[in-house]
Parts: structure tokens; sequence; C-alpha cells
């Protein structure tokens, strides 16, 4: 793991939840005080695993075999090509030699001029057995050992469910067959990329959501809000609008996906209730009172306006629902509630909660 800002490896740190560190630039400077990143392990080991998965499949196996002998193939022709850079600059070197030893030295500026283009060729000579030796010292792609190709095809379909039981070495040692290195970088938050570089050279971008502490950190956690205030004034219910702004992309600061309390938080949190919290809320509404209206105008609870309708009390005529919210609502008719006054003070008599007025 190389950390992307910086370049420096990462370390693991093992706490309860494992972590990749950067603390390079610590090391080598006195002028940062903090880590360079900081990621969780989990999500970035199961960005590379799947990614690993991936490259096991036959079709991905027999392209990485074709680029593996693509490249050996042009490491030959680089090679031959060097030989013959060298043997062209041994022989300038050597004919301008032979030009100088022929030189009458009487004639000065001659030998002069010899001398100075047999040192310049053997100054390019020197350059080319340089160049030369670190073309020779670069590393040469490795084939992936026939029989380990062969292993990986026979377990592509079945390695995912032995993954779990396999040893951390053993898993290590499957990862580096195949993968050089990871380059790791956080460019927000909420957000890590990855990117992989394999054994052959090439390399594949990943990107991956990882949790964060608070819901702020959530990338397009406004937009989010603002899509939440769009579906609710649509009437979509909490699950429907989790399911959308999963499907739109969005997530929260713990998972991956929208979950449905998730948006009940936000949307109470902004007094966007539904329709059916809204009507429960009001106390009347075109011309009829709410049970939560109603009680009140009688002076009981919102308990004892819905026995009235569920004994009768309440004719039912003067009862209907809401179509939206499936809410009672009750005429508002000044006879309906002088009765209902009435028995309210009856009752309160009989139990001893009123006096009687003397007469």
């Amino acid at each position: 793991m190389i950390c992307g800002h910086c370049g420096h490896h990462l370390q693991v740190v093992y706490k309860h939840t494992p972590r990749y560190v950067c603390r390079g630039l610590i090391r080598t400077t006195d002028e940062v005080t903090r880590d360079c990143t900081s990621i969780r392990a989990p999500a970035l080991d199961q960005m590379v695993v799947e990614a690993f998965f991936a490259a096991l499949q036959p079709a991905q196996l027999d392209a990485l075999e074709a680029i593996l002998a693509a490249q050996r193939t042009e490491r030959e022709q680089l090679a031959q090509h060097w030989q013959a850079r060298l043997k062209r600059a041994q022989y300038t070197a050597q004919l301008a030699q032979r030009q100088y030893d022929a030189v009458d030295p009487h004639n000065r500026l001659v030998a002069a001029e010899l001398e100075r283009r047999w040192e310049a060729e053997l100054q390019q000579l020197h350059q080319v057995e340089a160049d030369y030796h670190h073309f020779q010292q670069t590393t040469v792609p490795d084939a992936v050992p026939p029989q380990l190709c062969e292993l990986f095809r026979d377990i592509s379909t079945r390695l995912p469910e032995l993954w779990p039981e396999l040893t951390n070495a053993q898993k290590k040692e499957l990862l580096r067959s195949l993968i050089s290195h990871v380059i790791v970088k956080r460019p927000v938050p909420d957000q890590i990329e990855a990117r992989i570089v394999w054994i052959s050279g090439h390399y594949s971008d990943h990107q991956a959501i990882t949790p964060v502490h608070g819901e702020q950190e959530v990338s397009g956690y406004a937009e989010m809000v603002a899509r939440i205030q769009e579906l609710w004034k649509q009437g979509y219910s909490d699950e429907q609008m989790a399911a959308q702004l999963t499907a739109e992309g969005f997530h929260t600061a713990r998972s991956s996906d929208v979950a449905s309390v998730s948006v009940m938080k936000i949307r109470l949190a902004r007094k966007w209730y539904l329709p059916l919290k809204q009507i429960q809320l009001v106390e009347a509404l075109d011309g009829f009172w709410t049970a939560r209206g109603l009680a009140k105008q009688v002076g009981v609870n919102c308990s004892t306006i819905c026995r009235y309708i569920y004994k009768g009390i309440i004719p039912p005529e003067d009862v209907k629902h809401d179509p939206a919210s499936g809410v009672y609502l009750i005429r508002d008719d000044p006879q309906l509630l002088d009765r209902l006054r009435q028995r309210v003070s009856e009752q309160k008599e009989r139990n001893g909660m009123l006096k009687p007025t003397s007469t």
C-alpha cells in the first residue's frame, strides 16, 4: 500500500478497526504534525480482493498472459536495439581513435580536432554503456507459472467461498501473485480511491465508500437533504424515499445505501411531516374538526374522541376519513359540540370531579 498523496508506504494500525495510516511526512519533515492519510482497512481490503477475484476470471488470465508475452517480446526487441546501439558507439569510438593515431603529430591543428572527436565519441560510448546497464537492471516482466494459471482457472469460481477460511499469509501470497502495489488516497472524508498496479504493469482504478463519523462529512449530503424534500413534497413514504435515494447513488455516514430510518431522522429534524402526521397536528381541515381539534373543544383527549366514534356517540354521518391520510374528520356542528360538552360535564359530575350547581 502506497500513499497517493506523498508516495510513502502505509502502515497498519491495529485498533478496534484496523487502519492504513501514512506517517511518512511526519518522519521526514518537521513541518507536518499529523498523518498524511488514514483509511479504514476493511473497506480498502474488500475493494482489492474483489478486483483480484475479477482478475482471476479465465478471460482476464488469458489477457494477462498475452500482455506479459507482448512485454517480453518488446523487451527482447529493446535488448537487440541497445546491443546494436552499443556496437555502433564502440565502432565510432574505435574509428575516432584510429584516425587520431594515424595523423601526423606535427599537424597540430588536425591532431587536436581528431583528439576532440575521439574524446566526444568516448563520452558517448560511456553514456550508451551506462544506459544499457540501467536497462539490464530494470525488472523483467515475470510470467505467471502455468501451473498457477491452471489452479486459478479451477478455483476462480470457488475462491470467493474459500477466501474466509484462508490464513492471512495465504491471502497475501495469492494477492501478490497478480498485484504489484496499490496506490491509495482519500480525496474526501467518505471516499477512497485506489489504483491497483498489476504485475503486468497495467493498472485499474477503483473507488469505494468508507464510513465517517458524522452525516455532515458525507459527500453530497446537502443534495440528499434537498432531494428528500422534493420526494416528501411528492408524497413519498420514508421507505420509498430511501429506495429512490439509494438508486440515485446517495449514501449515509455508516452505510453505502440509505435506510428509511435515516430519511425519517432528516425529515423530522426539519419538520417535514408526512400527510398523516401533518393532519394529526392540525385542529381543523376544510370545515371539519380533527380528533385533536375536537378534543380541545370538548375538553378531553384524542383517545376519548376516537372512543366516541367507535361507540357511535358521534354519529357515523358526522364522520369521514381524509382520503390522503385516512384520519377521522368530524363535521363542525354546534349542536354536536353542545351534546359532547354536556356528556363530558355529566361524566365528570358522576365521577365527583364537578359539584352540582345549586338553584
